[in-house]
């Protein structure tokens, strides 16, 4: 409930006296310069309007960024309709049978467009020097990759992950070794690969599934003002024998004693500290077979090449995976059509 004040308090607020001066409007909103401030130096106005004639203009700063390829990310995602196949043993086991004839269908159409894009990507983009779309070298490159990580990440060595990896990938091992105890010692070992031993049966290749690429993609990005731009990645399995041994160190006697926590005596001294005995360090040893599939990612930035390096790590595609897929397109033409009625 608001509270009134009386008419005769009222009347102060609303009725001027009769002596006082009218309201006058200024005729300028400008405050009247101070004779104590002076008249600025014609000398040190023309000196601030060359410096700021000497600053480029923001359009001009950032065409240089894209020229040099600093306003593009150097990742942008996997590309969109990465089809992985599974290995012939996994097909059997993950997909129903019903569901097997679309699934290699889709595979075969994923690989007959990714051919009819390398080849518009090397004849028909305009990047020139014309892109090196060679596969040789690709798998081996893949593996020293995949050593080169996973030893600097035993090592802590995440200058050599940065140089090998991607932004979001690099940060990603930053924070795994942050949760890694700084007192415990990390030893990764590669035993070797999976369907690489019986080089004379040749059904081992089919059954295992050595190491091979399983995607090949190249797409021209239009970008303003990054003209012969284009990316290209490259999928490749790699089936692994590897161990990971830990080893945690027990800390010196030296520093449990000085953490020991101090008691009240009334002369003011500690009670002798009874004899350390160094416990054995905890060392444990896990061994597995891995299957990985390492994405590796080149761009061409106005028609400069850059050097292959590692995305990250992908998933095989399933049935679960290619419905998941659909559902998103089906959303995104969804939203196209709704927003073009609405104009």
């Amino acid at each position: 409930m608001s509270t009134h004040l009386p008419t005769r308090a009222l009347r102060q607020c609303y009725r001027r006296g009769l002596l006082d001066p009218p309201a006058v409007r200024a005729f300028s909103s400008t405050p009247s310069r101070s004779k104590k401030q002076g008249v600025t130096d014609p000398s040190l106005a023309r000196k601030a309007l060359k410096d700021q004639q000497k600053q480029k203009a923001p359009l001009s700063l950032q065409q240089e960024a894209i020229e040099k390829g600093e306003a593009l990310r150097d990742e942008m995602g996997i590309l969109p309709g990465t089809f992985i196949r599974l290995p012939w043993r996994e097909c059997w086991r993950r997909i129903p049978l019903k569901e097997r004839v679309p699934y290699e269908w889709k595979w075969l159409r994923t690989r007959l467009a990714d051919t009819f894009q390398r080849i518009m990507y090397k004849w028909w983009s305009g990047i020139k020097p014309r892109p090196d779309m060679s596969r040789s070298g690709l798998v081996h490159t893949a593996k020293q990759m995949h050593l080169d990580i996973y030893e600097a990440f035993a090592d802590r060595n995440l200058k050599l992950i940065s140089e090998v990896c991607l932004g979001s990938l690099s940060s990603h091992f930053a924070q795994r070794l942050d949760q890694i105890p700084k007192d415990t010692e990390l030893e990764w070992t590669r035993n070797g690969f999976l369907g690489e031993g019986d080089r004379l049966n040749p059904l081992s290749w089919i059954t295992l599934g050595g190491p091979r690429i399983v995607s090949n993609r190249a797409v021209q990005l239009s970008i303003p003002g990054l003209e012969r731009t284009g990316m290209r990645q490259v999928v490749v399995r790699l089936p692994t024998s590897q161990t990971l041994k830990t080893t945690r160190k027990s800390s010196p006697p030296s520093q449990r004693a000085s953490r020991r926590k101090l008691v009240w005596t009334p002369d003011g001294k500690q009670p002798e500290a009874p004899a350390v005995i160094d416990a054995p360090s905890g060392v444990s040893t896990f061994e597995d077979n891995v299957v990985e599939y390492l994405v590796l990612q080149k761009r061409i930035v106005s028609g400069v090449p850059e050097e292959w390096r590692v995305w990250g790590f992908a998933e095989p595609t399933d049935t679960a995976r290619i419905a998941k897929d659909k559902e998103l397109s089906q959303h995104l033409r969804d939203y196209q059509s709704a927003g073009s009625s609405l104009t």
